[in-house]
């Protein structure tokens, strides 16, 4: 059933010492979301014809929160394990990858606060980190962006509730205060549909369109984050540096591309790949790029990988002049996560006979499930910079579901990273494999 009044007033909680009574030190903030949620639930408007309505605008977080330390190395490298974990399994022979590992961690990690029991522990093995870690370094993290710094990156976080759906306050509770998450009562038609798709793309500045396409008449939640990410090079590829090269995939296959060369400073190799670190300018982020040696397929060098691997490489490549040569490509890749995080490990999760939400909430007596997880995902890659958006929503439906020169040519199939230089975490990995 809905949340109630008297229910929701009932949920703030009173520490009792001696004969003495002390309500909570969120206590008054928690009112303030009480009286969001009850005022949306009892105004008894058609919302057929309304758009989504932000219940949390009035909700201000607490100073408790805002004061969370930076991420720490140690539980970067756990992040960096999660990503390369979802790159492997992800990733199909043959076709263009693309995936934001951070976006798949927001979505999930707003999930994982509902999860209990098998359901929660398994999705922590999942990430490598507790829930309560991961809704820290997420958080931290949010909090290192800055606005004013030369590349422009932006993350937003919302969570639609199908009206009539019964959610714990300790959930919304907690999004709201470490994901900064909007929740937006809707009755999940068409104009929910159009309310989240816009959504997405606003907060992508236009680069995800359509997402998500539907969703299946059982959804009861949707779990959004939205990711924009926008820079130019440190040194941008003038004219003179751009030509008519020549793509070779795989198999052979040859297409046409412009190709960019310039002398670049960060080289790196291991056994099997060499490859390059590229500045935006700012020198916050970077364009990293793996070239497997020829006989070493993509799909080997993926999977040999690990995120300690990566994680070494980035932080140890050397200062030592390269000459590259590299495609301008555009990828969009459009796929359901589901089949992949249960081969991961996240089982209970998608299982409505074994799944335990009970920390989120239940739609008319049916207990919750995560039935998909979708990312969408674009980056374009030119002579001036890189821009780059990504969406994932989690679906929960309801009921039983040196100074000589080195020469690197990528116009072969190969490994790119953008990542944040401070801490490593990867905000996309991708391998282009083709032009098409």
């Amino acid at each position: 059933m809905p949340i109630e009044l008297r229910s929701i007033l009932y949920r703030i909680n009173y520490t009792i010492k001696g004969d003495r009574m002390r309500i909570s030190k969120y206590a008054h903030k928690v009112c303030s979301l009480i009286l969001c949620i009850c005022m949306a639930m009892l105004s008894g408007c058609d919302c057929s014809n309304v758009t989504s309505k932000d219940l949390m605008q009035a909700y201000q977080v607490p100073d408790a929160v805002t004061s969370a330390e930076a991420p720490s190395n140690n539980r970067n490298a756990e992040i960096m394990d999660f990503a390369i974990h979802l790159f492997q399994s992800s990733y199909a022979k043959g076709d263009n990858a693309l995936i934001s590992p951070i976006s798949m961690l927001f979505s999930l990690g707003m999930s994982s606060n509902g999860a209990a029991g098998s359901t929660q522990l398994q999705m922590e093995d999942v990430f490598g980190l507790s829930v309560t870690e991961l809704n820290q370094q997420l958080f931290a993290y949010q909090k290192t962006l800055s606005e004013t710094e030369p590349c422009q990156i932006s993350i937003a976080n919302g969570m639609w509730l199908k009206t009539g759906v019964s959610v714990e306050t300790d959930f919304l509770e907690a999004n709201h205060l470490w994901y900064n998450a909007g929740v937006y009562e809707a009755p999940f038609n068409q104009q929910t549909a159009t309310d989240i798709s816009q959504y997405v793309a606003e907060k992508t500045h236009g680069k995800v369109n359509n997402f998500p396409a539907k969703f299946s008449e059982n959804t009861v939640m949707y779990l959004v984050n939205a990711l924009y990410f926008e820079a130019e090079w440190a040194y941008q590829y003038v004219p003179e540096q751009i030509e008519t090269g020549t793509f070779t995939t795989e198999d052979g296959s040859e297409e046409s591309v412009q190709v960019m060369k310039a002398t670049e400073y960060q080289y790196m190799e291991d056994d099997y790949a060499q490859g390059f670190i590229k500045h935006f300018a700012g020198d916050n982020y970077a364009f990293a790029a793996l070239l497997p040696q020829e006989g070493i397929s993509i799909k080997d060098y993926i999977m040999s990988l690990s995120g300690a691997h990566l994680l070494e490489l980035l932080e140890n490549a050397e200062w030592e002049n390269v000459f590259v040569t590299m495609p301008e490509y555009t990828a969009c890749v459009d796929r359901d996560f589901s089949n992949t995080l249960q081969s991961m490990g996240m089982v209970n999760a998608f299982n409505p006979a074994l799944s335990d939400f009970s920390a989120l909430g239940a739609y008319q007596g049916n207990s919750l499930f995560i039935g998909s997880v979708q990312q969408k995902a674009f980056l374009d890659i030119g002579p001036d910079g890189a821009k780059a958006g990504t969406a994932t929503a989690v679906e929960i439906p309801a009921g039983s579901l040196s100074l000589d020169m080195k020469y690197l040519d990528f116009t072969r199939p190969f490994i790119y990273v953008i990542f944040d230089c401070q801490s490593k975490i990867p905000l996309f990995i991708g391998a282009l494999v083709c032009m098409k």
